[in-house]
Formats: C-alpha cells, sequence, structure tokens
C-alpha cells in the first residue's frame, strides 16, 4: 500500500486516535506543555473548539494511510491583509 497523507476534519474516531497520541507520546506532551494530566476527549474537542473561535482558526487532522498522525490549523486568518499563520505537531513514533 502506498503511504498517502490527507488532510481532514477531526471527527469523534480521529479525535480518540488524536488523544492515544497526546496522551501517550511524552516527548510531544513536553514539547505542548500537556505533561502535567492526561486530557479527554471533550477536554479536547472543547479547547480545539474555544481556540479556533478565538483565532479564526481552521483546525484539521494530518491523516497516514488511514490513521491520524497529528493535527494542523491555519490561524489568525485575516483575509483583508491575505494573513494567516499556520501550525502543526506530529507524533514522535
Amino acid at each position: 500500500m502506498a503511504d498517502n497523507i490527507e488532510l481532514k476534519k477531526i471527527d469523534d474516531d480521529f479525535a480518540i486516535q488524536l488523544l492515544e497520541i497526546l496522551n501517550n507520546d511524552e516527548k510531544l506532551k513536553a514539547e505542548l506543555g500537556t505533561s502535567d494530566h492526561d486530557i479527554s476527549k471533550e477536554e479536547f474537542i472543547n479547547h480545539n473548539n474555544k481556540w479556533a473561535k478565538s483565532t479564526n482558526s481552521e483546525i484539521f487532522v494530518i491523516v497516514l494511510n488511514g490513521r491520524a498522525i497529528g493535527t494542523i490549523s491555519l490561524s489568525h486568518q485575516n483575509i483583508k491583509e491575505n494573513k494567516a499563520q499556520v501550525g502543526y505537531w506530529i507524533r514522535c513514533d
């Protein structure tokens, strides 16, 4: 099977896969500053929704061969000034 990378909206299945990464990838947890506790699905979804709204952002899951490997976002979008920021994280293994 060829390696296929896709960007998709985060649904419940992808949220669970992303939580597995966020709660078990020690290096990523340290880099993101979430190493003090495991994140619940509700916390993950609520945080992403609140952050996306407050920063005028879109967040997508990065999918490799059907499995979530990280997220990518287009944030602080300003159509009038043709500006935005891109941020991402990918599992460390």
